[in-house]
């Protein structure tokens, strides 16, 4: 999009986001992962998806939505400590994947190929590998 609409700036993208992105965006987000504050699992989710996904859609879009907190839990290390780590509502996360999916349209094509983080399909191993091979 912005390559294509260099002239534009983009003040609001609401209008691209439509029960369709927002059944993708679910699609896409895992559903293994531990529950939020909130104790609602994607399984549990998916029991009104539909309704679900277009109430979380109409708070998007009327700027009422906001993320919960996230739950606190910890990691032990191998040196006794514990790492702190938050964990999303499973609606937060369709939430978080539907914008990352949106921002991604628009951006990723201006990124250069020597550009590894937070890229889908990119990691930090893939750069370290690159590094490696040019030296």
């Amino acid at each position: 999009m912005a390559r294509t609409h260099r002239d534009r700036a983009f003040a609001s993208l609401h209008h691209v986001l439509d029960l369709d992105w927002m059944l993708e965006a679910y699609r896409t987000t895992r559903k293994d992962g531990a529950a939020g504050i909130d104790g609602v699992t994607a399984a549990d989710y998916a029991e009104a998806l539909e309704a679900d996904l277009l109430d979380l859609l109409s708070r998007i879009k009327s700027g009422r939505y906001r993320a919960p907190p996230v739950r606190r839990s910890y990691i032990p290390k191998a040196d006794g400590s514990q790492r702190p780590l938050g964990i999303p509502t499973f609606e937060d996360k369709v939430a978080q994947r539907a914008i990352v999916m949106l921002l991604e349209a628009i951006y990723e094509q201006d990124f250069l190929p020597c550009s590894y983080g937070f890229r889908p399909g990119r990691s930090a191993h893939d750069a370290v590998h690159n590094c490696a091979r040019r030296s």
